[in-house]
């Protein structure tokens, strides 16, 4: 059986669902034998597949949203395959081959500022898609309601749950660079993990921060892409409510970088209006980091007991909310004693082998 994937999603800055799609691939390939199969991996470049499969590439490499959904038309049509496999939901109206398909959430729908082609994609393309693919993979249980609710599906048995993973070990071990860089004390800041657009409500931390001047004796480090609209936004609110000594965009970091900035930190905070996941979560509690976040969509899923909720919509929820794990130690411990059997109910190897038994059953 010829299976082809789609992996055009991979960079060498992975956000969200690059680091699916390269974690899937690496262990799908490390923990399960794919004898039965031949399979190619469809990416831009070679250097961006994990080791263990950069020899099943094929290379092609896209400029844009356009020509990455291109590409994957063109080649999902090809004679000879069997089955065709997106780590994202990005599959194929023409292909006659069985095909699975993974949505991830349903993000533009529900905010489609900034992303208007990605709005019309998952509008009048996606529903086809479901009707086509032979099953739908998502990340939680609140993305799969969302899928049945949205698209009015009849069978809720096509969409299947697979959680993602995680494979970060706690170690203590940290990488000082970062810290002597930033010139900041071990446990005295928070930390913020992603910045791409609005939805991602760090503007209500800032007005946290400007209602609650007490919470300025910490700083807000927020780690990701400074240079998108949505950083923009925030840099100017900041600046105008005069706390730039309290909030810090990091940029890009590294992987040794961004762990040590989140083990060392008071506290992780994840405001998010809404996420399909929320990886971010999982690795501060991975680090043994404690985490703030939000009590809507599928964070609760994802942080269960080991995390502190609040409204997203209520500034002084949020500033209470911060405060107390600041100031609380025997709450901030109760959190990290159930960290170790929340993180145990996700592995990138579980993950690998619910997607490959849905591979043999289709």
């Amino acid at each position: 059986m010829k299976i082809l994937i789609n992996g055009l999603i991979l960079s060498n800055h992975n956000s969200g669902l690059g680091v699916y799609t390269y974690k899937v691939l690496e262990n799908i390939y490390k923990y399960f034998d794919l004898s039965q199969f031949s399979y190619e991996i469809l990416c831009q470049d070679a250097a961006f597949l994990p080791s263990n499969v950069k020899s099943h590439a094929i290379v092609h490499p896209c400029k844009n949203f356009v020509e990455r959904n291109l590409c994957w038309e063109h080649y999902a049509c090809k004679k000879g395959v069997d089955l065709i496999w997106s780590t994202t939901q990005h599959g194929s109206i023409f292909s006659k081959a069985k095909q699975i398909i993974t949505i991830h959430d349903l993000m533009p729908v529900f905010y489609p500022k900034g992303r208007y082609h990605q709005y019309l994609f998952y509008k009048t393309v996606l529903p086809r898609l479901i009707k086509k693919s032979s099953a739908v993979i998502t990340v939680s249980n609140n993305s799969k309601a969302d899928i049945i609710d949205t698209y009015h599906l009849k069978s809720k048995d096509k969409i299947k749950v697979v959680y993602n993973g995680i494979d970060i070990q706690p170690s203590f071990e940290t990488n000082n660079s970062i810290l002597r860089k930033i010139n900041e004390k071990t446990f005295n800041y928070y930390v913020i993990i992603g910045i791409h657009y609005p939805y991602k409500n760090i503007h209500s931390v800032i007005d946290a921060y400007y209602k609650y001047p007490k919470l300025q004796e910490h700083k807000v480090y927020i780690i990701g892409n400074d240079k998108v609209k949505y950083a923009g936004m925030l840099k100017n609110k900041i600046q105008k409510l005069n706390l730039k000594n309290s909030f810090v965009f990091t940029g890009f970091l590294s992987e040794s970088e961004k762990n040590t900035l989140i083990q060392n930190s008071i506290a992780s905070i994840y405001p998010s209006l809404y996420e399909g996941f929320g990886l971010p979560v999982l690795e501060s509690l991975a680090l043994g980091t404690p985490v703030i976040c939000s009590n809507t969509s599928s964070l609760p899923e994802v942080g269960g007991e080991a995390a502190l909720y609040f409204d997203p919509m209520n500034i002084d929820d949020i500033a209470s909310k911060i405060e107390q794990i600041t100031t609380d130690k025997v709450l901030r411990d109760n959190l990290l004693s159930h960290r170790d059997e929340q993180i145990n109910k996700f592995s990138w190897k579980k993950t690998a082998n619910n997607i490959f038994s849905i591979i043999r059953e289709i």
